[in-house]
């Protein structure tokens, strides 16, 4: 009852029982909405440490900043799967660095190493102009296309038609663009499909998807496997690029291209030079949409690629060195006491690099918590020994000695616990209070705590009350997060945070 209630109100409030007609759906790009969009990854990035307060980053003292990392000059906005939205633009941890430096500081960039499952999307930066998009009615590219339209990268899947307007039985697609390299080397080119496809450089057939295909689990499985060539480029140099795609599943249809810049040999000593000469270091790593998302676990917690080397060596060339994580889950951290500090950027949306430099120098203050706990090793997981299982079959056998559950109980010490996050200011706390000694089967307990900015930066705390059960006949967790509030204080203010528990808080 109560949960159709809720769909009735909705329907109630839209208008749907009065007539309503459905109005098309619309993408809007507002100012107020880009704002809401920065505060809010800003608040949601955790400050997991911070030795001897390096951030936030002091203009005045900072002329050089070295901006390294394969996850620094690419804007990895979200996990991988069905629930991926189109942003509007999205904003990369170096660029938002640079906006907020401007002239005053020099920031210096070195990629450091590679960290893709995938190549990374053919886009914007190596085809400007973006790409030609014609829809064709027949596999041959014959005649007038029915639709033209512009995208900026090749990186498509769609279920069922590929647009309204193309016959849904046969259709195929030609992608035009020109190749624009920013430097000299050898360029990788990749081109994975659900359907045939080909790629032509300056009409040279280089990658051929069409006439013989093996079987993939891209596209949920679907795809063929990320086929492969090497082409050497000359910086400035424009090269033709055009890709042809014909889909052969009624119902599943993708193709996808990505571009692998030049990779050096040196690359991890260049970034560790580059960190020696500069003031600061900031050292963006992580994983991206392909290593994270629906239908597959990652095999483990590390880095991938080389990062993890690339960040105890940039550490070891400068002592002011921060690692930025940009991850949606645990990763690995046994460099962690090398660094000065670190944040957890969880994939912050089209605004990310603007929030992050807002974090970095201080323009926001950190006040994000950790919703899980970062174990020091995968084998300290609860589910290490019951996953994957054997003969087909996943025992739960955790029960509810789940997250920092278990922890507890087993006294296991994590990298950073269930709840933490740190701030440019710090927090006292008063006595907690209750209203009462008893509650009733009905009835309601209030709890209530001081919280003060003890510090001299405006801040929020996340003010977080955690029951324990201390007689009971059955096995329970030594504490359980039952409420949590954030706050924000000025300096010196103090703010009385108070919780409202029912008996469900004490059930099980």
């Amino acid at each position: 009852d109560a949960a159709v209630r809720r769909l009735l109100e909705v329907t109630l409030r839209s208008g749907i029982l009065d007539g309503f007609e459905e109005a098309a759906e619309e993408s809007i790009d507002r100012p107020e909405h880009r704002q809401l969009a920065r505060e809010a990854a800003a608040e949601a990035i955790v400050l997991l440490k911070n030795d001897a307060d390096v951030l936030p980053l002091d203009p005045g003292e900072i002329r050089t900043l070295a901006v390294i990392g394969p996850s620094a000059d690419a804007a990895h906005v979200q996990g991988g799967g069905s629930a991926g939205v189109t942003p509007h633009y999205s904003v990369s941890p170096l660029e938002g660095i640079r906006a907020r430096c401007g002239a005053d500081i020099a920031v210096r960039y070195q990629r450091g190493c590679t960290n893709h499952k995938v190549l990374p999307s053919l886009g914007a930066r190596l085809v400007p102009s973006g790409f030609e998009v014609e829809y064709f009615e027949n596999p041959g590219f014959s005649g007038d296309p029915v639709l033209t339209e512009n995208s900026r990268r090749i990186d498509f899947f769609w279920e069922g038609r590929l647009e309204p307007e193309v016959d849904p039985e046969i259709q195929a697609v030609r992608f035009t663009g020109t190749f624009v390299p920013t430097e000299c080397g050898a360029y990788t080119l990749s081109l994975t499909s659900a359907g045939r496809s080909r790629l032509f450089i300056d009409g040279i057939e280089l990658i051929d998807n069409w006439t013989q295909q093996t079987r993939g689990d891209s596209y949920f499985g679907a795809g063929t496997v990320e086929m492969k060539a090497q082409l050497e480029m000359r910086e400035g140099e424009e090269r033709e690029i055009r890709i042809e795609y014909c889909r052969s599943n009624p119902f599943l249809a993708g193709v996808r291209v990505g571009a692998l810049l030049p990779v050096p040999e040196d690359l991890i000593d260049q970034a560790a030079a580059a960190a020696a000469e500069a003031d600061a270091a900031v050292v963006v790593v992580g994983l991206d949409n392909k290593w994270e998302g629906e239908g597959g676990d990652r095999v483990d917690v590390e880095l991938p690629g080389r990062q993890a080397e690339l960040v105890e060596k940039v550490a070891a060339a400068n002592p002011n060195t921060v690692v930025v994580v940009n991850a949606g889950s645990v990763v690995a951290m046994d460099w962690v006491d090398r660094v000065a500090a670190v944040l957890q950027l969880w994939y912050p949306g089209q605004e990310m690099g603007n929030a992050l430099a807002d974090v970095l120098f201080g323009d926001a203050n950190p006040s994000g918590r950790l919703p899980t706990t970062f174990p020091k090793r995968i084998e300290d997981n609860p589910a290490y020994l019951n996953y994957p299982g054997e003969n087909g079959e996943v025992l739960y056998g955790e029960g509810i000695f789940v997250g920092y559950r278990y922890y507890d109980r087993k006294r296991i010490e994590p990298r950073f616990a269930f709840g933490h996050g740190l701030s440019y200011t710090s927090f006292s706390y008063g006595e907690l209070r209750l209203d009462r000694d008893t509650m009733a089967m009905n009835g309601e307990l209030a709890a209530s705590v001081e919280v003060t900015n003890a510090g001299e930066r405006a801040g929020s705390e996340v003010v977080q009350l955690y029951l324990s059960d201390l007689e009971c006949s059955l096995a329970r967790p030594d504490q359980e997060l039952k409420a949590f509030e954030k706050v924000a204080l000025a300096p010196g203010e103090t703010k009385t945070v108070r919780f409202t528990l029912t008996p469900s808080a004490l059930s099980f």
